[in-house]
Parts: structure tokens; sequence; C-alpha cells
């Protein structure tokens, strides 16, 4: 199992790549390989949270049986749940880093892992 910081950083390399693919065409649809890639970097994030409602919020409403060819995936709407889920992750993170007395005490700002 990924840890938390794992599921984080997988999560932001796929939003990053969703963001360069919407932005140059919103309708993009996400097919072959990458559905399954994408899903399992999404379920990194969900294993990491199980307790978010963030997360199964989104699990129930965006999953690999919800697609069909008629009904296509696309990369904007993708991006949509990624980010989401990305925030998710980091919040825990961002708070336990800045616990004072804490071995992982850092100051505000970027993350340092």
């Amino acid at each position: 199992m990924l840890t938390r910081q794992d599921a984080y950083s997988r999560i932001n390399v796929l939003t990053g790549t969703l963001q360069t693919i919407a932005e140059r065409d919103p309708e993009q649809e996400v097919k072959g390989i990458a559905v399954p890639v994408m899903f399992a970097v999404l379920d990194a994030a969900k294993a990491a949270l199980p307790n978010d409602p963030v997360v199964k919020a989104t699990w129930d409403l965006f999953s690999p049986e919800l697609l069909t060819e008629e009904e296509p995936l696309r990369a904007v709407d993708a991006l949509l749940v990624a980010e989401q889920l990305r925030e998710a992750l980091y919040q825990p993170m961002a708070a336990e880093s800045f616990v004072v007395g804490s071995s992982l005490f850092d100051p505000p700002g970027e993350l340092d892992w």
C-alpha cells in the first residue's frame, strides 16, 4: 500500500497531466491504457484516506464501472476529480507538518518530503 505522501505525489502528477490535456482540448477523452492507470492513482488516494467524505463521495460518483462508450470520460472532468483528491490528500499532511513539537514540524510553506 502506498503512503499518503506517495498517493499525493502520484495524484499531483496526474493532475498536472490532465491540466495540460484540458488546456489543449477540454473535450479530450481519457481512453485506452490511460483509464486503468488513472483509476489506479485514484485508488491510491482512496486507500490513503478511506474515511474522507470527499474521497468517498468522489468514488461513489466516479468509478471505472460508470464509464461507457456512450458516455466517455472527458479530461476536464477527470481533472476536477483529481484536483479534489489532491487537496484532500494534502490537507492532513499540511496539518501534521505544522504541529509544534512534532518530528514533522516545518514552518509554513512548501512541504519538503
